[in-house]
């Protein structure tokens, strides 16, 4: 299944020669009054010069992979949420070579464009059909979702057939946590005030 990926495989460091492993995990070492000639528990060997870089290097592949898994899921997502008519070159044939191998991506396509039919007519009579598909696809994930919409469904009902949006809240909540998060720390409360407030203007001003 295209929805089960493998994990990537877990990095084993080589054991530094005459230190057991457990001693190099270890943090606590033993205090005064450890018997002559032993070594001191906890405290690993330096390790030879370079070796620290050859570890660092040979776990930046599975950072890598990781980062880039995530990169290209929201590509796809970005994919499919996108109406086919404004889907570049690229995406649309990368798009059709996914759905091709991937049966369960393909289902969950044609689920996403039928609520966005829905949106664009601002017809809500064929939701309760489609989240009874969506239980049905055998997909844990849009069954959740199907669970989610059927415990607010008259809200979403009114959000697919009327012109009201709360768009404009959602997209002034993120402005407002994105200077939060640059000014984290390096600012107070008045310039963090300022700054919401010209960033509303320039909205108002190129929507």
């Amino acid at each position: 299944m295209c929805t089960n990926l493998p994990a990537p495989p877990a990095h084993q460091s080589r054991p530094v020669s005459g230190v057991p492993a457990a001693t190099l995990g270890g943090r606590r070492a033993h205090r005064n009054g450890a018997a002559p000639g032993t070594r001191r528990q906890g405290l690993p060997r330096p390790l030879p010069a370079g070796q620290d870089g050859r570890r660092a290097a040979a776990s930046r592949p599975t950072d890598q992979h990781a980062a880039g898994a995530a990169a290209l899921a929201r590509e796809v997502a970005r994919w499919i949420t996108t109406a086919p008519s404004r889907r570049g070159l690229h995406a649309a044939e990368g798009l059709r070579r996914l759905l091709e191998h991937c049966p369960e991506l393909d289902r969950t396509h044609d689920l996403v464009r039928q609520f966005a039919a829905m949106l664009d007519a601002r017809d809500a009579a064929p939701l309760p059909d489609w989240l009874e598909q969506l239980t049905t696809a055998r997909l844990p994930a849009l069954a959740g979702l199907a669970k989610a919409i059927r415990e607010n469904q008259p809200a979403v009902v009114q959000g697919i057939t009327t012109p009201f949006s709360s768009g404009v809240n959602e997209g002034r909540i993120t402005d407002l946590k994105l200077q939060k998060r640059i000014m984290a720390g390096r600012a107070g409360v008045p310039l963090l005030r300022h700054r919401v407030i010209l960033m509303a203007l320039l909205r108002r001003r190129y929507p």
